[in-house]
């Protein structure tokens, strides 16, 4: 069931999915997930019936174009696109957004009272809204009570496979690195499809050390397990995905600010800004995008980098209760 939640003061709602309270349990933690590029929310729906079974409680929310969420305007596609536009401070603004929606939904919710019973986690793309998140609070823009209702119930930040691209960390100098959506071997007509098939394959990576670029897999995936969507129809890809090609248009211009992105992931994920649990999870089966950025950040002061092992990019899909015993062992400690 898709929920809707509206921010006051301003015309923008989140659809989102909820798997519902704990009525067994009064300190439960509720993760507030943010999804990536594409796949949205429904993606997510197979860890609904088993979040209970970790203490966890799910609310997978949908960003701004996705299933019912407000679509951008015209005013914020422009300045997206505008390449003298300040990017930063174009996430900073749906960081706000995002932020008094968490705010809305923590008292709409009647989650428990109890300090640090929060946590947010950005999957992929959703990585980079994360960020924005905490950015908005650094620059004042989160108004109390809101800011002091977050700050009070909020304990972990996790990150789930975070791209290059949505942390902006570039690869080595030299490095043939595989970009499947530049991929000319396919029809440009084909591409995007294929590089979806790509992204939700699984890879096999050296990850002995010391760890170095050139042993990432890279265009080359196992022919088992089969790709997460490899059995997908036209009917599940309508019920999971955002088929907007304006919106993907968009939203690829924000993973090409690497420089402004790489300003977030220097503040908040290699300082630890954010005074919290802070734990990157990353598939060690998922394309290099996702594993490069876990071996450059792995030493980060404050940061836990935690490996799923035999995780493609859509544990929450092919193995959901596998995702939350890692959710739960990051924001419990265990």
């Amino acid at each position: 069931m898709t929920n809707v939640v509206t921010i006051l003061g301003h015309p923008i709602s989140f659809t989102y999915t909820d798997s519902g309270p704990i009525t067994e349990s009064t300190g439960y933690t509720t993760v507030f997930l943010l999804h990536g590029l594409t796949y949205h929310a429904a993606v997510c729906e197979r860890l609904q019936p088993l979040a209970k079974n970790h203490n966890l409680r799910i609310v997978c929310i949908n960003r701004r174009g996705y299933d019912g969420s407000t679509d951008f305007s015209q005013e914020e596609i422009q300045a997206l696109d505008d390449p003298e536009s300040n990017k930063l401070e174009w996430l900073r603004t749906q960081g706000l957004y995002l932020a008094l929606a968490i705010s809305k939904l923590i008292v709409e919710l009647e989650l428990p009272e109890t300090g640090g019973n929060v946590a947010l986690c950005g999957w992929s793309l959703g990585s980079t809204y994360a960020l924005s998140i905490w950015d908005s609070f650094n620059e004042g823009l989160v108004p109390e009570p809101d800011s002091a209702r977050i700050r009070k119930h909020l304990g972990s930040a996790l990150f789930y496979d975070p791209t290059v691209n949505a942390l902006g960390i570039p690869v080595p100098d030299g490095a043939n690195a595989y970009r499947a959506l530049l991929d000319t071997s396919y029809p440009e007509e084909t591409r995007a499809f294929n590089a979806g098939i790509w992204g939700l394959s699984y890879f096999d990576h050296d990850e002995s050390l010391p760890h170095e670029f050139s042993k990432l897999a890279q265009k080359e995936a196992l022919k088992s397990p089969p790709p997460t969507n490899a059995t997908f129809v036209m009917e599940d890809y309508k019920r999971l995905c955002s088929f907007s090609m304006e919106l993907f248009a968009h939203e690829a211009k924000i993973k090409l600010a690497p420089a402004d992105l790489s300003v977030l992931k220097e503040k908040y994920l290699e300082g630890n800004v954010l005074g919290i649990k802070t734990c990157l999870l990353y598939g060690s089966r998922s394309p290099w995008t996702c594993v490069y950025p876990a071996w450059i950040l792995d030493s980060r002061r404050g940061l836990k980098v935690r490996r799923m092992e035999g995780a493609n990019h859509c544990m929450v899909w092919d193995d959901p209760d596998g995702f939350l015993k890692h959710v739960k062992a990051c924001v419990y400690d265990e």
